[in-house]
């Protein structure tokens, strides 16, 4: 799956809300959340397929694992928006605080690094992946150091760039083919071209996700003004993201790259190429995230004060730690099952045939470890602010 808006950048857990919307917060901590239970899925032997690669029709398994499979993926379009939105709110915040323009850039070029470094060490640990592939923590990093750049333009040539970068993506795809030979082959696949016999081999292609960045920056850019994100104004947004991704669907033509065909199980409507990206699966994912942020906006009230509204905020608070540690621990959790399987410590038939009861069961292990983990972490940072930590 792909991945989250760890680019959140913050040096304080408590920040006051006119650095950061809590909200958002909270929908970040929801993307976490959908995010580990289809990792937990990868290491529970029951993978959740609801996308397609490449333009190749998948083999789905059952009703269960599509719709769920969709669900998880709502967290990919939330995590690389919200990760824009971050870079807005805290250079806002730290010009207020007299850090010069490059010492902001500065930030984020370290941050960038640090992402690129994570990714390797969390592969290798998690995935065991000796290929160390570039995944999702990589593809925002490069689209942070981009960013870093690109924000020092006007708000709407930013703007105009994403939106023709979101149109022409699958253009550049079709017609700029990886060349091997190419000397710069490793740079062309590290940006925009998904394939999976490339090396070094990209999982997760950075420009297919930097229209949402910078949609999500110029976004945190309009919050610092008078723009208000209402529950009206998302849900209108929301519905004509649907309808753009409906009329796109149904003709069938540019933007699709697996194509619905009428002879096809009608779930296969609904499964959209996920890398490389179409402009589709973009359009129904953050559609559909726009929904749930108007949800959250909805019932802010009763979330303040109540124990699921604080976990998701210590969850979209720690992100980029819950990443990294959510993946050791369900790696490590699936480990033990198979070895206490293996040596019939656990009866072989245990979950036999359930495999989504078997990923539920481990999910709700890990965040049980997972969420004292990064309230104990946050609380770190708060007190070792000026550290390493701040990056994180």
């Amino acid at each position: 799956m792909a991945e989250l808006a760890l680019t959140q950048v913050r040096s304080q857990p408590q920040a006051t809300t006119s650095n950061r919307m809590l909200v958002l917060d909270r929908l970040r901590g929801i993307a976490i959340l959908l995010m580990a239970f289809q990792h937990t899925t990868y290491f529970a032997q029951s993978d959740l397929i609801s996308e397609s690669y490449q333009g190749v029709r998948p083999d789905i398994t059952t009703w269960p694992h599509v719709v769920l499979g969709m669900i998880t993926h709502l967290a990919t379009e939330i995590f690389y928006t919200l990760a824009g939105v971050s870079v807005a709110f805290f250079e806002n915040s730290r010009r207020k605080r007299g850090w010069t323009e490059w010492q902001i850039t500065r930030f984020f070029f370290v941050r960038a690094g640090i992402l690129l470094v994570l990714d390797r060490v969390v592969q290798l640990l998690a995935y065991g992946r000796t290929e160390a592939p570039f995944s999702v923590l990589s593809a925002i990093g490069i689209c942070l150091a981009i960013l870093a750049v690109l924000r020092r333009l006007p708000l709407w040539s930013i703007a105009t760039f994403g939106i023709l970068l979101f149109i022409g993506y699958q253009f550049l795809v079709e017609q700029f083919p990886p060349l091997p030979d190419s000397p710069f082959y490793a740079l062309h696949v590290t940006l925009f071209h998904y394939h999976p016999d490339s090396w070094p081999l990209v999982r997760d292609p950075a420009l297919g996700r930097l229209p949402l960045v910078l949609l999500g920056y110029v976004v945190g850019r309009a919050l610092k003004g008078d723009f208000k994100l209402t529950a009206n104004r998302l849900l209108a947004a929301a519905a004509g993201g649907l309808t753009a991704w409906l009329i796109l669907r149904v003709s069938g033509g540019y933007g699709n790259i697996l194509v619905y065909q009428p002879e096809w199980p009608f779930i296969y409507f609904f499964i959209m190429n996920k890398q490389p990206v179409s402009m589709v699966y973009i359009l129904f994912y953050l559609s559909w995230g726009l929904v749930v942020l108007a949800i959250l906006q909805r019932i802010e009230v009763y979330l303040q004060e109540g124990l699921v509204g604080r976990v998701l905020m210590i969850l979209g608070q720690t992100s980029l730690f819950f990443y990294v540690m959510h993946l050791l621990v369900y790696a490590l959790i699936g480990s033990v099952y198979n070895t206490l399987m293996q040596s019939g410590i656990l009866p072989e038939t245990l979950f036999n045939g359930m495999g989504l009861v078997r990923c539920g069961v481990q999910y709700i292990i890990g965040l049980l470890i997972l969420i004292p983990l990064c309230a104990a972490y946050r609380q770190l940072r708060h007190l070792h602010t000026g550290s390493i930590l701040q990056y994180l």
